[in-house]
Formats: structure tokens, C-alpha cells, sequence
């Protein structure tokens, strides 16, 4: 059977770019053909490509080009070792697909869309219709939306109509979070699945592979995609006390000019300072999957809603790990794995279950 995966493969973004790996290797073990779409939606391309130049913005702020050339360098740098990434571990289809072509994807007997955030329109810059299944194929093919993850809090009576209708394209229909679970099946008469993040599938020995060794030793580990200094914060004030230092995983590229920040780190960079941590605090959902996966002491500072971060510590019930306070964090009790990985197991042989349905 031929696979086509439809995802956020080519963001510059960690949890993006593993997720579609993890996707890819899953089915290659599933002994299936696989390949990566390579669909580009507009608002990732734009974001992707960085501070644009443009030229009446320059004569108003003329003062700020030497930050611009600045920011583009560091852009460049990081952009490098995600293509780097890329191109080692990830096979793409040899057609390219441009948002707003009329695209036929005839060459596939299951499309899998998904993982990751693909139906959220903030990120996507509004529906994307490809991610929601709406594209010409061959009749027998079959789309299947995995392990979706989206934000609904804030639709509108034409979202609602806009997701009614289109999850009439997909021949199963599975989402990542419980409360996501809910919502999606209120809309629609098919049954919808709970399933895991596809990081959390792939056997950790694969991720093994990915990962290499590090220089720095006993350091805690700090990833956050939100709320970032108030976490640095955090962080700093655990390490502190423990006497360790940090390993500063930026998200994005500026001028730090520090050995604890880690601005050009690719993928495999990531996975390994998570791999190699003394201990990690983060806000992030996929900094918080490998942290599992590592076996890692982690916790995640509560600052605001993080919903999906939530979601998954419920599932195996660990949600002592978000925490409000450096104190409250001082009177956990260490994470005792093997009850986390005799839960981990269940959920991930409830999915692949599901994977050896579809595919």
C-alpha cells in the first residue's frame, strides 16, 4: 500500500518537524511505501521565509536595517539545520503542492492528514481546505484525519458549519486531546478516535538514532513556546537552588550571544539536550512527550490555559507536573516510570490498533 502523508512537514519548528517523522517511520514499520506530501500552505511559507523587505517600511524606520540584516543572518543559520533535517531523514514526494492549485493527489491509496495543529486557522491562516480533506483523489482512496489537534474556543456559526461539512470527507476521523474528542463528535455522526501523538508511538529506539551526544553535562534543560522569560524565570530559580546550570532551548533565533542559549539547534539538537538533561522544565507539548519519552524529570509552569500540555499528563496521570509555583514544584515526588509506562503502553497499543485499521 502507498501512503501519502499531509502535515506540517516544513515548518521550522521542532514538534512539526518530528511529529511528520514519527508519522513516516510508524508506517514504514507498518510495511507500507511512504511519502511525505509536500504541500506548502501560505502562511507557513511566509512565516518560514522570515522579516520580509519592504522598501517604504525601511524609509520610515531606516534606523532599524542593520537589526533586519541581523535577524536575517540568525534566520538563515537555524533554517539551515532544519533543511539539514530534512533532507537526512524525511522522504518527499517529488511533486510540489502550492495552497490554492487545484490539486489531485491520484497516487495514493491512503492519505493520512495529520498529525499536529492542521486545523487550527490561526496557524494556517484560516481553513486550509487540503487539511480538511477537500481535494480530488482516486475513488478508492481513503482520507484519514490522525491525531488532530485544533483550537475551537473561539468559532463562529460558519466555522462550525465550515467543519460540519468537511468532516464528511474522511474516512475515519481520530484527534489528540480529549475535550477536542468531544467537541468533533458532537459535529459529525461518524465515531471519532482518541489517538497519540505519533512522537509518543515511535518505539524510543528510533528516536535513539536520532539522537548524538552533547558537551554539556548536569544542566537543566528549558524549552518553551510560550510564555518563555516567565519560564527562564522558573527555570532559573530551580537550578538556583540545585546549582546546575541551564540549557536554554530557543524556538527561535535572536542575538543572545550566551553558551546556556541554544539558537541553532535542528531537530536531532533538540531531542539530544532533552536526551542528555539532568532535569527539564518546559511549557511545550512536545518538549513534555520527550521529556516521557527520556524518562526525564520535567515540569511544566503553569502561566496560562495550556490545554494540550493538560490533556496529555491526564492520560497518564501525571498532572501533579503543572505547577504554579517553584514551591509547589519543591514538593513533588520524583516520577515514578514505571507506572507512566505501563499506562504509555496501553495508549499506544489503543492506537496502533487503530493505525493497522486504516492503513
Amino acid at each position: 500500500m502507498k501512503v501519502g502523508i499531509l502535515t506540517f512537514h516544513n515548518a521550522y519548528n521542532y514538534g512539526a518537524v518530528l511529529q511528520a517523522y514519527a508519522t513516516q517511520e510508524i508506517v514504514k514499520s507498518l510495511g507500507h511505501e511512504v511519502e511525505i506530501i509536500d504541500y506548502h500552505n501560505a502562511r507557513i511559507d511566509r512565516v518560514n521565509a522570515g522579516r520580509m523587505f519592504h522598501l517604504c517600511s525601511f524609509l520610515r524606520n531606516i534606523y532599524r536595517f542593520p537589526i533586519y540584516l541581523i535577524e536575517k543572518f540568525f534566520y538563515r543559520k537555524r533554517r539551515k539545520v532544519y533543511i539539514g533535517f530534512f533532507d537526512k531523514y524525511m522522504k518527499l514526494s517529488k511533486n510540489k503542492y502550492i495552497q490554492g492549485d487545484e490539486n489531485y493527489l491520484s497516487n495514493y491509496d491512503t492519505i493520512l492528514i495529520g498529525s499536529d495543529q492542521l486545523w487550527n486557522k490561526k496557524i494556517t491562516g484560516g481553513w486550509d481546505k487540503m487539511y480538511w480533506g477537500d481535494f480530488k483523489t482516486s475513488p478508492d482512496t481513503r482520507k484519514v484525519a490522525w491525531s488532530v489537534c485544533m483550537n475551537y474556543t473561539d468559532l463562529n456559526e460558519d466555522d462550525i458549519l465550515f467543519i460540519k461539512k468537511n468532516l464528511e470527507n474522511f474516512d475515519l476521523i481520530s484527534v489528540r486531546e480529549s475535550d477536542l474528542l468531544s467537541f468533533i463528535s458532537g459535529l459529525t455522526s461518524k465515531k471519532v478516535y482518541q489517538t497519540l501523538d505519533p512522537t509518543l508511538v515511535l518505539p524510543s529506539t528510533k528516536w535513539e538514532e536520532v539522537c548524538h551526544g552533547v558537551k554539556e553535562k548536569g544542566y537543566i534543560a528549558v524549552y518553551a513556546v510560550q510564555d518563555e522569560e516567565k519560564t527562564i524565570a522558573f527555570a532559573r530559580s530551580i537550578a538556583s537552588k540545585q546549582n546546575k546550570p541551564l540549557v536554554i532551548i530557543r524556538s527561535y533565533s535572536k542575538w543572545y550571544f550566551t553558551s546556556e542559549n541554544k539558537e541553532y539547534a535542528g531537530p536531532d539538537d533538540f531531542l539530544s539536550y532533552i536526551r542528555h538533561a539532568d532535569m527539564v522544565i518546559t511549557t511545550s507539548f512536545h518538549g513534555t512527550v520527550f521529556s516521557i519519552i527520556y524518562q526525564k524529570q520535567f515540569v511544566c509552569p503553569i502561566f496560562r490555559d495550556n490545554v494540550r500540555v493538560d490533556s496529555l499528563l491526564a492520560s497518564l496521570h501525571i498532572s501533579e507536573r503543572m505547577v504554579q509555583s517553584v514551591d509547589e514544584y519543591s514538593s513533588l515526588p520524583p516520577i515514578d516510570y514505571e507506572i507512566v509506562k505501563r499506562d504509555l503502553n496501553t495508549l499506544r497499543e489503543d492506537t496502533l490498533n487503530i493505525w493497522n485499521s486504516v492503513i
